[in-house]
């Protein structure tokens, strides 16, 4: 069976990749023109990112993009499409061209470690204050209950 989904194109399926919506400031490069740009990444997958930036970037055009935060990754990109967001603004969408393997790594991690700061974060045992061990010694659901008294002669 294949990996691929009938009529989708490899580069559809890459688009799904998950993306971690969360906001890091970036620089923009053009060393052809000798342009630096400020932008914010307001999604970012393994594949690309959404950038928000106030100046207009042409699709088909080819950038360096450091990340100034977390997960601090600097890597060429290809600007996929423009579109206007607020006046003066504009969102584009950038995939990651030249992304060596140790910050594709750093950048997969940084990931996984966001969306499951996430998932925590948004459980309901976060929402109530119950994910650390309650007083008393006693833990909730894993079979791994320890009574008082046992923990003190432990």
């Amino acid at each position: 069976m294949s990996e691929t989904p009938t009529g989708t194109t490899i580069v559809e399926a890459d688009r799904k990749a998950v993306r971690l919506r969360r906001y890091i400031d970036l620089l923009v490069e053009d060393k052809l023109s000798f342009t630096l740009l400020k932008a914010v990444a307001a999604d970012v997958s393994s594949t690309g990112m959404r950038i928000l930036c106030d100046q207009y970037l042409p699709p088909k055009t080819k950038y360096l993009f450091t990340m100034k935060q977390e997960p601090n990754v600097a890597t060429r990109g290809e600007v996929r499409w423009v579109r206007p967001s607020a006046p003066n603004m504009h969102q584009c969408g950038v995939l990651f061209i030249d992304l060596g393997q140790e910050d594709r790594e750093k950048l997969e991690r940084f990931l996984i470690m966001e969306r499951e700061r996430a998932i925590i974060a948004s459980s309901p045992a976060a929402a109530t204050g119950q994910l650390s061990n309650p007083p008393g010694g006693r833990r909730s659901g894993n079979g791994d209950e320890t009574e008082p008294e046992q923990a003190a002669n432990l």
